[in-house]
């Protein structure tokens, strides 16, 4: 049996005898569904209003947007959400131009000398340097137990196995252009060392999660989960041309069973139509919210979102990335209690899942489909009782059992 695997069965005991079975089989099982996210912009700060805090609390899983010294935040939305998990949020792979914590040899260079830039204000680290990997891991451990009652683990944003792109690199800052295998070879042993390290020295207790969807090798055993960004957005808009929506079904299946339990992979899109950061800065404030208020209109999009994420036992996020995404959707209240049986294509092109309390139904295809049920259900979205549905192209319905309905 594996170590973690070990931890995870002592884990569960202890958490039997102190919390009696029916809690503990509570905790095990997770939230029910659907279970709803939000990355990057809960915006929980000390002294927030409790208005905003009574509504970040129905989501289950926050990453980003949780400042540091907010004890008494926390506990407020624990009390009020007991299943909900926050995760410390760190790129792994940048710190904020001109930050005086990192020596100047650790940045990564060009072979002219330039810093690496992938983001506005963000500088690119050089992960092939061991003394930088461990100024990462031990830059993330201080934040974690500078307020340890906040966190329940990890996100690793950012996790690139190699180099993308033409630019030319000196990692090694010998005045000549580096070969691409050895920098990624130096590069992935260096960004898989955070991860490993930091499981190491929290002891394994933690939840653990990477922004790598896409991810090949590792390390898998590892990590909780992944975060599919903007996976379903790509293909809502015709731009994953290599992946389809079943081989991005395909995948999510893989990362919940490769992954260590609790699940916490997430699939988010949602936002604005110019995601691009370089874009965005082009933007005066008035376009800028012009199009996350386009991206909030779009319930269609949001529901493919969602119901995708319904074949498999993740979590949704739609709302932006942004602290002003307060947004919430009437299916996010639907009652569907735990899955009742796995997804399974159907003869009319869709997929469908059964849960305790409904079926969720996705299109894939971008043509119409007609859709007979076997029964009567309430559409979360219309609120009617149906036995067919005309379910437009990317889109998806989350069906409700009558007796469930408002109970």
């Amino acid at each position: 049996m594996h170590t973690h695997a070990c931890a995870a069965v002592l884990g569960t005991l202890c958490l039997m005898s102190s919390l009696g079975f029916a809690q503990a089989d509570a905790e095990l099982r997770g939230p029910d569904y659907p279970r709803i996210a939000r990355f990057y912009g809960a915006g929980v700060w000390k002294g927030v209003k409790k208005e905003h805090l009574d509504f970040v609390s129905k989501y289950d899983l926050l990453v980003g947007g949780v400042g540091g010294n907010v004890d008494k935040e926390v506990a407020y939305l624990r009390e009020k959400n007991p299943q909900i998990k926050i995760l410390l949020y760190r790129s792994i792979k940048e710190n904020k131009a001109g930050d005086k914590d990192v020596k100047d040899s650790w940045w990564l260079r060009t072979m002219d000398g330039e810093y690496v830039s992938d983001w506005p204000g963000q500088h690119k680290l050089n992960l092939t340097m061991p003394e930088v990997v461990d100024f990462v891991v031990d830059d993330i451990l201080a934040k974690f137990h500078k307020a340890s009652f906040t966190w329940d683990g990890i996100f690793f944003d950012c996790f690139e196995q190699k180099m993308r792109g033409r630019r030319k690199f000196d990692f090694d800052g010998d005045g000549k252009p580096d070969d691409k295998k050895e920098l990624n070879a130096k590069w992935k042993a260096g960004v898989n060392r955070i991860v490993s390290e930091t499981f190491r020295r929290t002891g394994g207790k933690l939840l653990y999660m990477v922004n790598s969807w896409y991810l090949v090798d590792g390390p898998y055993e590892y990590l909780n989960g992944c975060l599919g960004e903007g996976v379903i957005d790509r293909i809502y808009y015709g731009k994953s041309h290599k992946w389809t929506w079943e081989s991005n079904l395909a995948l999510y299946h893989k990362w919940m069973k490769l992954g260590r339990k609790p699940c916490l992979v997430s699939l988010v899109n949602g936002s604005g139509k110019i995601h691009d950061p370089w874009e965005r800065r082009k933007l005066s404030k008035e376009e800028k919210e012009a199009d996350l208020e386009e991206a909030r209109k779009d319930e269609k999009r949001m529901r493919f979102g969602l119901t995708t994420t319904l074949m498999g036992d993740g979590y949704f996020a739609y709302n932006a990335y942004t602290s002003r995404g307060d947004w919430w959707y009437k299916e996010y209240d639907a009652p569907l209690g735990y899955p009742a049986a796995d997804a399974r294509k159907m003869p009319d092109g869709t997929w469908q899942r059964r849960y305790d309390g409904g079926l969720v139904v996705v299109n894939p295809t971008k043509k119409e489909v007609s859709v007979r049920l076997e029964g009567d259900y309430v559409d979360a979205t219309t609120e009617k009782t149906v036995s067919t549905l005309t379910l437009a192209g990317q889109d998806g319905r989350v069906l409700i059992a009558p007796e469930k309905w408002r109970k």
